[in-house]
């Protein structure tokens, strides 16, 4: 059959289509902020790429055995598993920048270390294990810093494209930084780059004092670190969507990080190729992740999130099976170009969704546990498989671990995606004035809300199930109990109890409800006879601490808040806000 060549008409539409899609993917950098953010991010990961390849290499010079030598995945992983969560509160309660210059100054001081002595000869391997666990603690606490920001800085429109160049800083430091310290390490050894990556440091300081002061963020009532951390603990035992996130990540990293423990084996020992080598096959895995980033926009405007995900997974899964296969070097720069691809998919996905599924006030906290889950899960898969490769070497495990990511698609199967993308987080903001006789400190607690329901006797049995709904909405925002109480003297009056920590807990309720929660409390209030409830907030008192009233003569002190009980009406309330 003969074929039509295209029309100008048609050409020049897909030329535009194209243009655009491209510069929807590139149209963050116009934003200067941004594009500070993202050099530092670069340089950031520059360094710690750099040092991933000179110090895994010095660790199979080091020691032959494949468990040491994925143990230094398990290094660098495992600090972002015991300080993630630590990290991402700090994140959300202290000045960022100085947070980073301080991440950074202690990975030069570490840096300084490692490079005297692995200068002077005196490095032994659980020795270059711990420096590498040192500077993986100072990488996991600012890990969530680098992701958080980005919402602030960039319209909703652009946060994918955003976060989807956020994660390409990565990707042409994995171009860039193997293939540099594969080169310096065949000619100088590992010392020079760590010697580099210190340099690197040091530029990157300098950067972050230079730059623009940080967006202001609200500290009427700033957390504390342990209370942060309680909050964010508690914010992902009551959101489903992020609970699809973490797990579809966990159940990802457990199988996937096969390749990252066990590609220095496979290239010294398997292929007996040098640490030059080495550096090539990441620096085209890095190539194959900035094509991916440029390709992700215009597919996310053609697939949903799940087929990406589930496309992705199946890639990284052959490319698996053909490592354990495959000794031509040729070969396996193809299958590392590919894996590229599908691990900037991955990630930015799993990225996306985790920045998606919730609010800004606990966005670091709920990064940080995507970072704690995905590292958590690289720390442990790369146990596993160094270990297994110890008893049945290194092909026969990638082609176990190519197995394991068809069975991670069959147990994520009904956990899907999409439910991050419905959601709607906008706050359900409503003014609320009372007037306080006393006036109680942001310490002060437990504070007892109680709400008071008369209920339209017909309507009984839907309002409990409707107002039971509520409970998760309640505790993801800070209570830490809740209970729904029948009065036994009026059969058709309930009354909702819970219980927050303290009155600046409480406070910070009021800004974290959103417009679905609203929408389920609506729906309990329309089975309640004055479509409103009747509030109750209560302070704990002791006799070391008893709230005074307010001398007469004294002004009353009136506040206006933004509260998630619209419609309720202060009955009896001395400490009502």
């Amino acid at each position: 059959m003969a074929t039509h060549p295209a029309s100008p008409e048609t050409t020049l539409t897909a030329n535009q289509s194209s243009e655009q899609n491209l510069s929807s993917g590139l149209a963050p950098l116009k934003n200067k902020i941004f594009q500070r953010i993202w050099l530092a991010s670069l340089m950031a990961n520059l360094g710690l790429w750099m040092y991933s390849i000179a110090s895994t290499w010095l660790m199979t010079s080091l020691s032959p055995s494949p468990l040491m030598v994925s143990l230094m995945q398990t290094a660098t992983s495992l600090p972002a598993f015991l300080i993630g969560l630590p990290a991402g509160a700090l994140a959300d309660i202290v000045d960022r920048r100085k947070l980073l210059i301080a991440t950074q100054l202690w990975q030069v001081v570490v840096l300084g270390c490692l490079t005297t002595l692995t200068l002077l000869g005196g490095m032994t391997p659980g020795m270059l294990l711990v420096f590498t666990f040192l500077l993986g603690l100072g990488t996991a606490a600012s890990s969530p810093i680098w992701q958080v920001v980005i919402p602030e800085i960039v319209p909703a429109a652009e946060l994918k494209a955003a976060l989807t160049l956020q994660g390409s800083s990565m990707d042409v430091a994995r171009a860039i930084g193997p293939v540099m310290a594969g080169v310096i390490v065949a000619a100088l050894g590992p010392w020079a780059v760590f010697l580099l990556n210190l340099g690197v440091g040091v530029a990157l300081i300098l950067l972050l004092q230079t730059g623009p002061p940080p967006p202001q963020r609200d500290q009427l009532m700033p957390e504390q670190m342990l209370g942060a951390m309680r909050a964010g603990i508690r914010y992902a035992l009551h959101a489903g969507p992020l609970q699809i996130v973490l797990w579809r990540t966990g159940l990802f990293m457990l199988a996937g990080s096969a390749l990252w423990a066990l590609l220095p084996v496979l290239v010294r020992y398997d292929l007996q190729l040098g640490s030059d080598a080495f550096g090539i096959l990441f620096g085209v895995m890095g190539i194959g992740s900035i094509l991916g980033a440029f390709g992700l926009p215009p597919l996310y405007q053609k697939m949903s999130t799940d087929k990406v995900v589930l496309t992705a997974t199946l890639l990284y899964g052959i490319v698996l099976l053909g490592l354990s296969r495959w000794t031509s070097f040729v070969g396996i720069c193809l299958l590392m170009g590919v894996a590229g691809i599908a691990w900037i998919a991955l990630m930015s996905s799993f990225s996306i969704g985790a920045t998606k599924a919730v609010p800004e006030w606990v966005r670091a906290r709920a990064l940080s546990l995507f970072q704690l889950v995905m590292q958590g899960s690289m720390a442990l898969g790369s146990l596993i498989w160094g270990t297994v490769a110890m008893g049945l070497g290194t092909s026969a495990t990638l082609a176990i671990a190519a197995l394991g990511m068809v069975v991670s698609l069959v147990a994520a199967f009904p956990l899907r995606l999409r439910a991050v993308e419905q959601l709607d987080l906008s706050p359900a903001h409503a003014p609320f004035e009372t007037t306080l006789a006393v006036q109680p400190e942001p310490g002060d607690g437990p504070v007892l809300v109680m709400l008071e329901y008369d209920v339209a006797p017909e309507h009984v049995q839907s309002f409990v199930e409707s107002i039971h709904a509520l409970r998760h909405v309640r505790e993801r925002d800070g209570a830490i109990r809740w209970d729904l109480w029948q009065d036994t003297a009026i059969a058709d009056r309930f009354v909702e109890c819970f219980i927050v920590e303290t009155w600046a807990e409480h406070y910070r309720q009021y800004q974290r409800f959103m417009l679905p929660d609203k929408a389920l409390e609506d729906q309990a209030l329309s089975f309640v006879r004055s479509a409103s409830a009747k509030a109750k907030f209560l302070v704990f008192s002791s006799p070391q601490r008893i709230l005074r009233p307010r001398a007469q003569s004294e002004p009353e002190e009136r506040h206006q808040v933004s509260t998630q009980f619209p419609s309720h009406q202060p009955r009896d309330s001395p400490t009502a806000l």
